[in-house]
């Protein structure tokens, strides 16, 4: 049965954008997703995706204000601290959210879903996960999920900006915001069969220039991993788009091989079996790939929780969906 998979990038309060996005997909399409990966603001929506309650989500992004999920520390607290804001209030919110309850359903899907982190003392991407044993390559490592704490702590870990937010402890290790280095965790939905893929890109194709000035220490930062961010997630989005013009040509190029030599069809079928250990595209297929992104800036300030904000992001994301999947 073709698999279907979503994926929401970071992007801190913008994530009310992808929630709009996800709740008109279901409305409009009846789409179900069988695999969901999210990093930073897309790890804390995507549990709720696999228990099927989005309007858990709208709620969870359009009622809450920066003062209930961050306090900025004073200038000695930062230094000895290493971070920013103070996020206990983040945590506790997400505690209130993901029950004993729902972790039991997420537990007990059967849909994949994928919590993207970086560990800081080796560097890579960590994919927590639920549901069936995953694939994946040696540029990733997978932890699978095994109570609610552990939920909550991949998840308020991957929501994590270094530096602006404090490091999370998990096992003998410390975890900080997937975006980091896989801002789009598309790729590992795709080596676990998703054939048709949503993914919500939180920032517009072609953004305007900020010509606001950044006059301390903690606006050059935001602003600084906001660029970063956004560049991580574009590198994301071309490798999965290079990924399928990759596998189109060699298809392309087995078929003019055959095309051109058309007695020697099983030939050089056997000729390239003999060569897939090292065809790094072996054994996949062409996947059908939504980005879906907003039309224009969608906030200066991804760490301002503004209700009007978040209700007016909610509603555009269900509009980009009306205009990418219009209804015939």
């Amino acid at each position: 049965m073709p698999k279907t998979g979503l994926v929401v990038s970071g992007g801190s309060a913008k994530g009310a954008f992808a929630v709009g996005v996800a709740q008109r997909l279901q409305e409009n399409l009846d789409i179900k997703f069988d695999l969901v990966a999210g990093a930073s603001t897309g790890a804390i929506i995507a549990p709720l995706v696999i228990t099927d309650e989005l309007s858990v989500l709208e709620e969870l992004y359009s009622t809450f204000s920066t003062r209930a999920i961050l306090m900025e520390r004073n200038p000695l607290d930062i230094i000895r601290t290493g971070s920013v804001f103070e996020t206990s209030a983040l945590r506790s919110i997400l505690e209130d959210t993901y029950t004993e309850e729902r972790w039991e359903k997420i537990r007990t899907s059967d849909k994949q879903m994928f919590i993207t982190t970086v560990n800081l003392q080796s560097g890579r991407v960590v994919h927590f996960y639920t549901g069936s044993d995953p694939q994946t390559d040696q540029d990733s490592d997978l932890i699978r999920i095994t109570s609610r704490s552990m939920l909550l702590d991949s998840v308020f870990a991957s929501a994590m900006q270094p530096v602006i937010m404090p490091t999370v402890p998990i096992g003998d290790d410390q975890y900080v915001d997937g975006g980091v280095r896989e801002a789009f965790p598309v790729k590992i939905v795709i080596d676990n069969g998703a054939e048709e893929i949503y993914g919500v890109a939180l920032t517009a194709e072609n953004e305007q220039a900020d010509d606001d000035r950044f006059n301390d220490l903690v606006q050059v930062l935001k602003r600084t991993i906001d660029l970063f961010s956004q560049e991580v997630m574009l590198n994301d989005i071309r490798a999965a788009e290079l990924y399928n013009k990759a596998v189109l040509y060699l298809e392309a190029v087995k078929k003019g091989l055959k095309g051109a030599l058309p007695g020697e069809a099983q030939k050089i079928d056997e000729t390239l079996a003999q060569l897939q250990p090292q065809n790094p595209f072996a054994d996949t297929r062409v996947v059908k790939l939504h980005v879906i992104r907003p039309n224009e800036k969608l906030i200066k300030d991804s760490l301002k929780f503004n209700q009007a904000d978040m209700r007016r992001m909610l509603r555009l994301g269900g509009e980009r969906v009306d205009e990418l999947f219009p209804i015939t």
